[in-house]
């Protein structure tokens, strides 16, 4: 049985700007990593269907918490990670925060439904035309599979490993890749604390200060003998 996420938030950052901005992130999946594709399938639905993922319905359809909300996969060549970041009202940081945990959490633990896997295949299969339309996006992505040591003929093959993936796959991808949890960065103004006025600060209560006399009485309590009573101090 999977263990839920836990919270590991960094303290909030002081900015000049009077929202809260918040990035979360963790490990992710190498690009030669036999579970990359399963984990690009489900972090799509996630959070890169736009406004079909579970993200963004969650935390600006129903609750109306931020505007926009991204997250994506990132791959180098000796690490990999998933970073995320919305904006949202300084006194609504914490809620967005919880409710961003409790979406990864829910797919982490339970992963996709067999719609949201047909329905992610479907679109990460009918957008790579889209998305290579241009000589230029066709240079680009041919440049990026060099530079990610795929092979000359990974274009073509590209749309049936997406249609590979499995239900299965997909949830093990979602656990590998959420159920750690988050790291958790909030950048924002500090509240300000408010003084209280003069008239409601509470007085002091200090004793006062022995005269000459009752200071020699301590000193010499403080010797072997009998013990001198208590000078008669009173607080103010």
């Amino acid at each position: 049985m999977s263990q839920p996420p836990s919270r590991r938030s960094a303290p909030s950052f002081r900015s000049t700007c009077r929202r809260r901005w918040v990035t979360f992130g963790g490990p992710g999946i190498a690009r030669h990593d036999p579970d990359f594709m399963a984990g690009y399938v489900v972090n799509h639905i996630l959070v890169g269907g736009g406004l079909s993922s579970r993200l963004y319905k969650e935390v600006r359809e129903k609750r109306g918490l931020a505007y926009s909300i991204y997250e994506s996969l990132l791959w180098m060549d000796h690490s990999a990670l998933f970073v995320g970041n919305t904006g949202t009202r300084a006194d609504r940081a914490g809620e967005t925060v919880d409710a961003i945990e409790k979406e990864i959490r829910r797919i982490a633990e339970d992963g996709p439904t067999q719609k949201e896997l047909d329905e992610a295949k479907s679109y990460l299969k009918g957008s790579q035309m889209l998305a290579l339309d241009t000589s230029s996006k066709l240079a680009q992505a041919l440049l990026q599979y060099q530079l990610d040591k795929l092979p000359i003929d990974y274009i073509e093959k590209r749309n049936a490993i997406v249609d590979a993936v499995t239900l299965d796959d997909a949830k093990k991808a979602a656990q590998r890749l959420w159920g750690q949890g988050l790291l958790t960065v909030i950048v924002g103004r500090a509240r300000r604390r408010r003084r209280s006025p003069r008239w409601q600060r509470p007085r002091r209560t200090s004793p006062r200060v022995p005269d000459a006399v009752q200071r020699k009485a301590l000193l010499r309590s403080a010797e072997p003998g009998p013990t001198l009573p208590s000078p008669p101090w009173t607080p103010d």
